[in-house]
């Protein structure tokens, strides 16, 4: 045997044991992250007590469908009714309470725990108590779901354990709020959606699941309607943009027709089934536009600077949170819708022709054209979703912490890939986020608001805009071959 063949071997040999060193310290950092998961769950649902808890709200729902049950009515009647007569007791209730907050299918969600509860619990007080200690346990399904999705489909080859083990940590700062707020659930969906688009290569499979799940978390909150439009880019098969021709063709036009329509169809029944089922359970839309800026938004930034100027304002506790209350307010809202229309149509049309562009300058032999752009462009599908979120995060006049829930896995899929800064910015986000809530949200902004409340928003949402910057440039130049 020549020494070059002996050469040749004896690298073959280091190479075969790297890789299997690789792959052992990949599995035992697997079930190590498994294990944190299980330990940090334990702890969440058997030890730590929440504070400011909703579940309250949501047992406040679930005992009107029970009573809707007995009393023959509609749990929307028993609502009005319940509050008419505190009413008339002399209660101070506003009329706003009178319409329930949530879409159709959060409404649902809310109500299946008092399918658990003894038909002899009666008292709203001892009804209350048991449906909380019921309800948390339904919400660790959700939290383990994302959990395994992103430990089973972490779309890095290199570091698979990482995307779980960052939420397994990262989560705990959201520890007040994870089995506590429905955006768990809409977490779940959403990933769940994304998951599909980027796995199922088949057909319309990808399409079809992902449009389906995505139409669920949209009558259970409405923010996946945002990134729905992504999907519809995303879910197109390479071979209707590949052309050398020209820019634009029929085929391409067809296509984006095609999956438009899909989507399109299945969001439009499903409205119309719900209206059927309920003919108001889109009373939210107006309980929702008639919201003021809420004391932790991007635009009540922009009024606590204002008034270091002298410019007024004051507090208010309505429509289920404490809002900005000034001359300025309607104007705002008005604004932040326009701004959140605006923000995401400017996204949604850069990412058609960034991707477009992307397939039309890569070399035939890289791509499959039997693929959709999600099945071959994974990261930028990725970051895209995060960009969406995070624009509605910034322009949306309501920005509650739980809102992060959604945001928070999908960047766990893309976090090894972004720079050390805007690691550390991301992470003071969520670090203040928990600082502002639960532990000085009463105490120096909704009840009594002070110059430490006003500058901790204001910075937390500097880095919040921060964040999103650093992401759109990552978007415009994440490398073909990491995808």
């Amino acid at each position: 045997m020549t020494p070059q063949k002996n050469t040749k071997n004896t690298k073959n040999t280091k190479n075969t044991k790297n890789t299997k060193n690789t792959k052992n310290t990949t599995y035992k950092l697997m079930i190590i992250t498994v294990v944190l998961f299980i330990i940090t769950r334990g702890w969440l649902i058997g030890v730590f007590q929440p504070l400011y808890s909703d579940l309250g709200t949501y047992a406040q729902v679930s005992f009107e469908h029970r009573g809707a049950k007995v009393m023959n009515k509609s749990p929307r009647e028993v609502r009005k009714d319940m509050f008419e007569y505190f009413r008339q007791k002399g209660a101070k209730i506003t009329k706003i309470k009178d319409t329930y907050e949530y879409p159709y299918l959060a409404l649902k969600w809310a109500a299946f725990p008092e399918k658990f509860i003894d038909e002899k619990v009666v008292t709203k007080f001892a009804f209350k108590e048991k449906y909380k200690s019921i309800a948390r346990n339904f919400y660790v399904v959700f939290d383990c779901a994302v959990f395994l999705l992103l430990l089973l489909f972490p779309v890095s080859k290199t570091r698979p354990y990482l995307p779980a083990l960052i939420y397994a940590l990262g989560s705990l700062l959201f520890s007040h709020l994870i089995y506590d707020r429905l955006d768990i659930i809409l977490s779940a969906i959403v990933l769940s959606a994304i998951t599909a688009s980027i796995y199922l290569k088949r057909g319309y499979w990808g399409s079809i699941v992902s449009y389906t799940l995505l139409v669920i978390g949209i009558h259970f909150k409405l923010v996946p309607i945002f990134v729905l439009p992504l999907f519809v880019i995303f879910n197109l098969k390479i071979s209707s943009l590949k052309t050398s021709k020209s820019n634009w063709n029929s085929n391409m036009i067809k296509s984006l027709i095609k999956e438009g329509l899909i989507a399109g169809v299945m969001l439009v029944s499903s409205t119309i089934l719900v209206y059927m089922i309920d003919n108001q359970a889109y009373d939210y839309f107006q309980y929702h536009s008639d919201r003021g800026i809420q004391v932790e938004s991007i635009y009540a930034s922009l009024l606590y600077i204002a008034s270091f100027f002298g410019f007024p304002l004051k507090i208010e506790n309505l429509y289920g949170s404490h809002q900005i209350v000034s001359s300025v307010s309607d104007t705002i809202s008005l604004l932040s819708m326009l701004g959140l229309a605006i923000g995401l149509i400017i996204m949604t049309v850069y990412s058609f022709l960034y991707v477009f562009k992307i397939i039309k300058d890569t070399k035939t032999n890289d791509i499959k054209e039997d693929l959709s752009i999600a099945n071959q462009f994974p990261i930028h599908f990725l970051v895209a979703n995060c960009l969406v979120l995070g624009i509605f995060l910034v322009t949306s006049k309501v920005l509650s912490p739980q809102y992060f829930l959604v945001f928070l896995p999908i960047l766990c899929l893309v976090v090894d890939r972004i720079t050390l800064f805007q690691k550390m910015v991301w992470g003071l986000v969520f670090i203040l986020s928990l600082v502002i809530f639960p532990y000085h949200y009463f105490t120096d902004l909704a009840l009594n608001i002070t110059l430490y409340g006003k500058w901790l928003v204001i910075l937390r949402n500097a880095l919040l805009i921060m964040g999103v910057i650093g992401l759109i440039q990552f978007y415009k130049t994440i490398p073909i071959k990491r995808s």
